[in-house]
C-alpha cells in the first residue's frame, strides 16, 4: 500500500498545475488511502454449491502443485463428516489460500507428496477448501484462522467438534508427526466409536435375522392354516357329496316300481356287486337299462360312485340307458356284474 501511495503522491505533485492547492492534493491522497483500506481481497464466492466449490478446489490444487498426488478429498464438509462418522475416523480439514505463497509452497513440498497422502487416506477422511470459497471462508472465520495453510481435526463420533487445530506450513516430518500425535492423543475416541458402531451393526443384524425368522414363521403359519382350510373344504365337499349320493340313492329306492310277478313278460336279472354281494330281481321286458341301474344304485354302497353294467358272455357294456331289456337281449334271463370305473 505504501508503494501505491508514494506513486500517487509523485503523480499529483509532478502533473498538477501550481494553481492546485496543497489541500486538494492531500484530500485526494486521503480518499485513496480510505478506499484502498476498504478493499476486501479474496472475497468468497457465494455462487457455487459446496460440491462445485470442492471440484474447483481440487482442480486449482492440481494446477497449482502440478501433480495429481493428494489425499482423497470429500466433495463437501457435510459429505466429509458423514464419511468420517461411517468410517470411524477423524475428519482432517485443510484450509488453503491460493494467493498465499507459503500455503502454495506447502502444498507442493508436503501435502502433495505420496507419503503424506497415503498416511492421510489410511487414517483420516480429508476435506479441503480454499478461503475464496464460501465453505472455506466460513470455516476459516469460525476457527479464527490467521495464517495459511490451516488444519483442524474434527471428531464426528458424537457431536461434531474440533479437537485440535494448527496453522502454518510444515515439513513432511513435522506434518506427519502432528497427525500422529492427534491419533495417539485422541485415538480412544475412534476405538470407542468403532466398538459402538460394530455393536450397532451386530444388533441390527440380530434384528434382521429375527425379523426374517419371524417372517418365515409367519409365512409357514399362513401356509399351514391355508392347507388346513383347504383340507377342511375338501372334507366338507366329500361329505356333502356323500350325503347327496346317499339321499339320491334313498330316493331311487323309494321310487322303485313294484317287482312284477313272474310271467312271459318278465326278465330275471342277476347282478354281482363289487363287494361280492348278489342281487336278483324281475323286471318287465319293456323296462329300460336306466330302470335296472336305478335298482342297482339303490342297493350299491356309496363308496362306489361311478360304475358300468357289464356282461361276461358276450362281453358287453350296457351304456344306452334308454334301451329296453328285451332290446339289450337281457330277456328272459341274464347275469351281469357291476364294474367300478377307475377314472
Amino acid at each position: 500500500m505504501m508503494e501505491v501511495l508514494a506513486e500517487m503522491k509523485s503523480w499529483l505533485f509532478n502533473s498538477l498545475t501550481p494553481r492546485v492547492t496543497l489541500g486538494v492534493a492531500m484530500g485526494a491522497i486521503f480518499l485513496a488511502i480510505y478506499y484502498t483500506s476498504r478493499r476486501k481481497p479474496n472475497r468468497p464466492r457465494l455462487d457455487l454449491s459446496p460440491e462445485a466449490a470442492g471440484a474447483l478446489f481440487l482442480s486449482d490444487f492440481e494446477e497449482t502443485t502440478g501433480t495429481t498426488i493428494h489425499p482423497q478429498f470429500a466433495e463437501s464438509f457435510k459429505q466429509g463428516t458423514s464419511k468420517a462418522k461411517a468410517a470411524c475416523k477423524f475428519l482432517l480439514v485443510f484450509l488453503h489460500d491460493k494467493t498465499n505463497a507459503a500455503s502454495v509452497e506447502f502444498c507442493r513440498a508436503t501435502f502433495a507428496t505420496s507419503v503424506v497422502s497415503e498416511f492421510i487416506d489410511a487414517n483420516f477422511i480429508c476435506w479441503g477448501a480454499d478461503v475464496s470459497m464460501r465453505e472455506g471462508n466460513s470455516l476459516a472465520r469460525m476457527l479464527k484462522v490467521k495464517t495459511f495453510p490451516a488444519f483442524a481435526i474434527i471428531s464426528c463420533t458424537g457431536q461434531t467438534a474440533a479437537i485440535d487445530r494448527w496453522e502454518g506450513p510444515a515439513s513432511i516430518e513435522e506434518h506427519l508427526g502432528r497427525l500422529t500425535l492427534v491419533l495417539e492423543a485422541h485415538g480412544q475416541l475412534l476405538t470407542e466409536a468403532l466398538i459402538y458402531t460394530q455393536q450397532i451393526a451386530a444388533d441390527r443384524e440380530i434384528r434382521k435375522e429375527q425379523d426374517e425368522a419371524f417372517q418365515r414363521s409367519l409365512i409357514e403359519d399362513q401356509e399351514r392354516e391355508a392347507k388346513i382350510r383347504e383340507e377342511q373344504r375338501q372334507q366338507r365337499e366329500i361329505s356333502n357329496k356323500r350325503d347327496n349320493l346317499i339321499a339320491h340313492r334313498m330316493g331311487l329306492k323309494a321310487n322303485l316300481r313294484t317287482e312284477p310277478a313272474a310271467s312271459d313278460r318278465t326278465a330275471q336279472i342277476a347282478v354281482r356287486l363289487p363287494g361280492g354281494e348278489r342281487l336278483e330281481r324281475r323286471f318287465d321286458k319293456a323296462a329300460t337299462i336306466r330302470n335296472l341301474m336305478d335298482f342297482i344304485e339303490s342297493e350299491l354302497d356309496v363308496e362306489y360312485e361311478s360304475y358300468e353294467l357289464v356282461s361276461n358272455f358276450p362281453k358287453m357294456v350296457y351304456s344306452d340307458e334308454k334301451q329296453t331289456l328285451e332290446a339289450a337281449q337281457l330277456f328272459p334271463r341274464a347275469s351281469l356284474f357291476v364294474q367300478v370305473k377307475t377314472d
